[in-house]
């Protein structure tokens, strides 16, 4: 799965149709909406797998390829909310689906309209369904949309917030028959799946225990580990946390989780994302460095590198080195003028298309297309 374009508008934002690659950087001033865009992807997955409760007002249009196939949906929320940061917010019972339309191929699949009170799928009428939810939950067992439902459960963005442990619900954790259903089990925590790659994957482990050891020299061991059994004793806690530890050289005791530093934390997270991270998935990560040392960005970098080709990435960075070790084919210019905001190919900026990659981040930021940032 890939997205090929978007379009959306929520309340005075508007992002113009932007069209992606698989490798997007996304850069530009502070304020210029680079944070939104992402903001966007994820409103419109909530919106479609959760409804139209959990999203503000909003119209957009997002095109998918999706095994050959081009998928085109396009929608409308209406929420009574007039809150403006989507992060926020109680849910609206009231919000519902204006008008959605879906079409794959070229051909319309679903087509709706609150107003008038019509939904046919297929071209045949359906019986009222609820407005609060979208077609592509209502119709997920269908063949026609079901690829729809994966794609958006396949949206998944990188969170920096400090999950540093995981109490089991059910005790007894799952239990997945291959690397790729682990890595596809994406509504389980990070951590618990780190463990199962641990456990069952040690080779792929080791490899990232490598990159994150290649950065911080002074570690000598690191491991997923439940701090009921292996730091507290048995009876203590009554659940199973599971969390990261770091073993330092020469130190006796173990770092755990919320005890190691941000930067330490945040490049191993980082790191075992991207090897968690199922083929097919749109991977957004804010602030590619945020909290990242110069010394961490390498490692993380190349993992990037590494697995575009399986992986469409969306990124946003302010950080030279980030910008100048993703391929300047990927770097996305965010402009607004006024409340709209256009995202466009740096290729296309004229006096980048015939210099040196050693100096086009100095020549982007200089660039009267990248001044311009907020009109």
């Amino acid at each position: 799965m890939s997205i090929v374009s978007l379009r959306f508008s929520s309340g005075s934002w508007q992002l113009n149709e932007t069209h992606f690659n698989n490798l997007n950087l996304l850069v530009g001033i502070s304020g210029a909406g680079k944070t939104k865009t992402l903001q966007a992807f994820h409103t419109l997955r909530e919106a479609g797998l959760k409804g139209a409760r959990n999203t503000p007002s909003c119209r957009w249009a997002m095109q998918f390829r999706i095994d050959e196939h081009s998928y085109l949906w396009k929608g409308e929320i209406l929420s009574n909310s007039e809150e403006e940061d989507w992060s926020f917010g109680e849910p609206n019972e009231n919000a519902v689906f204006l008008n959605e339309h879906i079409e794959r191929d070229g051909i319309v699949l679903v087509d709706r309209d609150h107003a008038s009170g019509k939904f046919l799928f297929n071209n045949e009428a359906l019986p009222k369904l609820k407005w609060t939810e979208s077609a592509i939950t209502l119709l997920a067992g269908e063949d026609d949309l079901t690829p729809l439902k994966n794609a958006l459960q396949c949206i998944i963005s990188s969170d920096r917030a400090p999950s540093w442990h995981y109490e089991t619900q059910p005790p007894t954790p799952p239990h997945w028959e291959s690397l790729t259903e682990l890595q596809s089990a994406t509504q389980f925590p990070w951590v618990i799946r780190a463990k199962e790659l641990q456990d069952k994957y040690p080779d792929h482990f080791n490899e990232i225990k490598s990159y994150f050891i290649e950065i911080f020299q002074f570690v000598e061991d690191v491991q997923i580990v439940n701090i009921k059994k292996n730091f507290h004793g048995n009876g203590i806690i009554p659940f199973d946390i599971w969390t990261v530890a770091i073993k330092e050289k020469d130190v006796d005791r173990w770092i755990v989780g919320p005890n190691l530093s941000t930067g330490m934390f945040r490049t191993l997270k980082l790191l075992l994302e991207l090897a968690l991270v199922p083929k097919g998935t749109l991977f957004l990560v804010d602030e590619f460095e945020n909290s990242l040392g110069i010394n961490c960005l390498p490692q993380v970098v190349e993992m990037v590198n590494r697995r575009q080709g399986e992986i469409q990435f969306i990124l946003t960075s302010h950080h030279p080195y980030v910008i100048n070790n993703i391929p300047w084919s990927a770097w996305k210019l965010v402009t607004r003028r006024g409340s709209v905001v256009t995202i466009r190919d740096v290729a296309e900026i004229p006096s980048l298309q015939t210099r040196s990659s050693l100096d086009r981040f100095y020549l982007l930021i200089n660039a009267p297309e990248y001044q311009e940032g907020i009109a």
